[in-house]
């Protein structure tokens, strides 16, 4: 019997995973600059604390040793195919990469440390990886946490979230680290914020307690982000911990807000937040096909109509998804009838 899935969980993650695509494509001028902030403030965060919410850790090193293996082929596997596809296109566009041995170097060095942004090392500028960096730190930073977890008591374990929180920034600032090491280590406390979230009854009081953490989300959000002309809000993927530790709070609060409401939504409209839900059953498909899309960008973009552009980003990636979701459902049917 399958594990039973929280719908309040599916809802926020799918509400999450939509505000990705919008963020990543509304930021200019000052709605869009807004905009953006407010969405980067959190929408990173609350997927790190929701997997651990729902993440069972380890009770012994061997169960550890099977879930870390369980993780990498679950979260390892889609970022090799992405990326070997990437490398196709390329090479398909441009046949004389195949023999071009700088191009090699640099894809080797653009997994290797797996950055969201440009790293510079040793004089070597190497690319960023983009999107997929979120899958490295998830799978990293999710796997540490449950070793620390058999290794410390639970009252230890908040400190040793925090400590290595601390090492990890340090390091962002002087030297990003491979499979960007230092993001798994700066984002310990939402694991740990997560792994505690499993004892809070965050059903009760939803209305009141999403606006409660909606004044707490916007009134430090304004303190790290006062002007909309500088991007001062949590940038995870940049290394920005501006303001640290008020960036942290304002990613806990604005976790907590879209949780809460979620809750209240799903009280209260169910069957019409069944489409939002199942977005967030399936976001870590819907976050690949929205790492391949700049291969279809021209269906989807509007010049000088960024909001306009984010709709309609967001409508023809869920229709890749749904088409994904159907090819997938059939390919399983005829798997399991060849195997019958």
């Amino acid at each position: 019997m399958g594990k039973r899935r929280i719908e309040w969980v599916d809802c926020a993650k799918g509400i999450g995973i939509i505000l990705v695509i919008i963020g990543h494509t509304v930021n200019n001028g000052k709605y869009g600059s807004s905009l953006r902030g407010m969405i980067f403030s959190f929408h990173m965060p609350l997927f790190f604390i929701l997997s651990c919410m729902t993440f069972k850790c380890s009770e012994n090193i061997e169960q550890y040793r099977k879930k870390t293996i369980h993780a990498l082929k679950h979260l390892g596997m889609p970022v090799i195919c992405v990326f070997a596809l990437v490398i196709i296109i390329e090479c398909r566009r441009n046949v004389n990469l195949i023999f071009d041995l700088n191009y090699w170097k640099q894809e080797m060095y653009c997994l290797l440390f797996a950055s969201g942004a440009e790293v510079e090392f040793n004089g070597f500028k190497v690319r960023g990886i983009g999107i997929p960096w979120f899958f490295f730190v998830l799978f990293i930073g999710r796997t540490i946490f449950d070793y620390l977890h058999l290794c410390f008591e639970e009252k230890q374990l908040g400190v040793i979230s925090i400590i290595s929180c601390m090492i990890g920034i340090f390091f962002g600032s002087i030297q990003w680290l491979p499979f960007s090491l230092d993001i798994a280590l700066a984002v310990m406390p939402f694991f740990y914020f997560g792994y505690k979230l499993k004892k809070m009854r965050v059903e009760e009081q939803a209305f009141k307690k999403t606006f409660t953490w909606g004044i707490v989300w916007i009134s430090t959000l304004y303190i790290t982000f006062p002007d909309y002309n500088n991007w001062t809000y949590l940038e995870l993927a940049m290394r920005r911990y501006n303001l640290f530790p008020i960036c942290y709070l304002t990613a806990i609060a604005g976790t907590m807000m879209t949780i809460e409401f979620s809750v209240l939504i799903c009280n209260k409209l169910g069957r019409i937040m069944k489409p939002i839900m199942y977005i967030g059953r399936n976001s870590l498909y819907l976050l690949c096909i929205h790492i391949m899309e700049y291969n279809w960008y021209k269906i989807w973009y509007i010049e000088n109509h960024q909001f306009y552009s984010a709709i309609k980003r967001t409508i023809v990636d869920l229709l890749i998804l749904i088409v994904f979701m159907c090819v997938k459902s059939i390919i399983k049917s005829i798997w399991e009838k060849v195997n019958l």
